[in-house]
């Protein structure tokens, strides 16, 4: 007698009830497929994976599927037998595409906080996604002890948020996205540049919190404190750099923090509002001396990025970096504080 899952909405952990391997992909084959039902089943080694394989699980082994209806379906699983017409064999590891000049991509994302590791989280495009839900996107597994999570709002979903969301093919869009974790550690999110081909294509990431700026084509990480920057888009599209802008003078974290005697990278930002600044940034130490002025002429809006390299003459401790920004009706003056040591 067949063995039967009733799946709750949300998720399910299962386990294979046989004596000998089962395959979820020929499982829902043999159920005709049922909408809503995840293709690909996740387990839990420390981090969460997804389970190779066509979701293959081996005696006694367990795993968690989705189900994202609202309502709950009974899976039955074959004894014997292989079923063809498998929904989304495309999103298997080995069969996703990369080049963002396709109609239909995926770039993955990585979120790494301490010891865990989210693999889960990505954007992309397909001719047959929705801009709701659908069987391209992925959602967060259950909480453990820890979790870090990339989460792209979706209050029309049950869930209310996905951690990869794919949309329809088109020449411009902006995804925005929140990190959500308990984790209390550096963070990094990390992507693999190498497979989006040669195209004029782009992808930005910006740190909404910070005005972080990262050509996603030229750098394949980028490091936070998930306690400081929670707000993240992601901009594609052609020439990127002219029509993302900043919405406010600001002044970034200098990097690294604290510091010993590497060279120092200060971001800051020139609002759209008006066409040019004059722009002054220095460092002084912590008598009110100045020990660099690293800028000091016009710019444009947009985001900037200065280098100071302190150097060995200087003692060790803590140190004032400061921007003096002005523009036709006002003017601001921010600054932030550094370490350095020896």
């Amino acid at each position: 007698t067949p063995f039967v899952f009733t799946l709750a909405p949300g998720w399910n952990q299962i386990g294979n009830p046989y004596s000998f391997p089962m395959e979820w992909i020929e499982t829902l084959a043999a159920n005709s497929n049922p909408a809503g039902i995840a293709t690909i089943l996740k387990t839990f080694t420390g981090n969460y994976i997804d389970v190779p394989n066509s979701g293959k699980l081996d005696v006694f082994e367990g795993a968690f599927v989705l189900n994202s209806n609202t309502t709950a379906i009974t899976i039955t699983v074959p004894i014997t037998g292989k079923y063809a017409g498998g929904r989304v064999a495309a999103l298997q590891p080995s069969k996703i595409n990369h080049n963002l000049a396709s109609d239909d991509w995926i770039a993955p994302i990585t979120l790494k906080i301490g010891s865990v590791e989210n693999t889960f989280g990505g954007v992309g495009m397909n001719p047959k996604a929705s801009l709701g839900v659908d069987d391209l996107d992925d959602f967060n597994p259950p909480h453990w002890l820890e979790y870090a999570e990339l989460e792209f709002p979706h209050p029309e979903h049950f869930l209310k948020q996905s951690t990869r969301d794919i949309v329809p093919t088109q020449t411009e869009y902006e995804w925005y996205f929140t990190v959500s974790t308990n984790v209390n550690e550096p963070a990094e999110l990390k992507w693999d540049n190498t497979t989006f081909g040669s195209s004029t294509k782009e992808l930005f990431l910006v740190d909404l919190n910070r005005e972080a700026l990262v050509n996603m084509r030229e750098q394949n990480s980028y490091a936070f404190d998930p306690k400081k920057s929670s707000s993240f888009k992601i901009y594609f599209g052609d020439d990127l750099k002219t029509k993302i802008k900043p919405q406010t003078v600001s002044l970034g974290d200098a990097y690294p923090n604290p510091n010993n005697n590497s060279k120092v990278t200060i971001p800051f930002t020139l609002p759209d509002s008006q066409s040019s600044y004059q722009v002054l940034l220095e460092v002084y130490n912590s008598m009110g001396q100045k020990v660099s002025t690293l800028i000091s002429g016009s710019f444009n809006s947009g985001f900037y990025s200065s280098q100071w390299e302190p150097n060995e003459e200087l003692i060790s401790g803590l140190y004032v970096y400061r921007i003096k920004v002005a523009g036709k009706e006002n003017s601001s003056v921010l600054s932030k504080k550094i370490i350095v040591t020896h």
